[in-house]
C-alpha cells in the first residue's frame, strides 16, 4: 500500500462511524466521496508522471530481482 492508499483508508475508517452517532449522512457521504476521488485522482498522478511518484512517495525499491535478495 502507498502512502496516500494508507491516509484515505484511516480517514475513510473515521469517516464511516459518524452516521452511527447521528452526525449527517449526507455530510459524511459527500467527505468519503471527495476522499475516495482525490486517491484515484493522487494514484493516477503517480502512474503517469515518474517525479510525481518520487515526490509524494519516494521512489520504489526492488528487494528481490530476478529471484536473488
Amino acid at each position: 500500500m502507498t502512502i496516500p492508499q494508507t491516509v484515505i483508508m484511516i480517514a475513510i475508517g473515521t469517516l464511516l462511524i459518524q452516521p452511527v452517532t447521528g452526525k449527517g449522512f449526507w455530510t459524511t457521504f459527500g467527505v468519503a466521496i471527495t476522499l475516495v476521488l482525490s486517491l484515484i485522482l493522487t494514484e493516477y498522478i503517480l502512474l503517469k508522471f515518474d517525479g510525481a511518484e518520487t515526490a509524494i512517495t519516494g521512489k520504489a525499491v526492488p528487494v528481490i530481482e530476478n529471484g536473488f535478495k
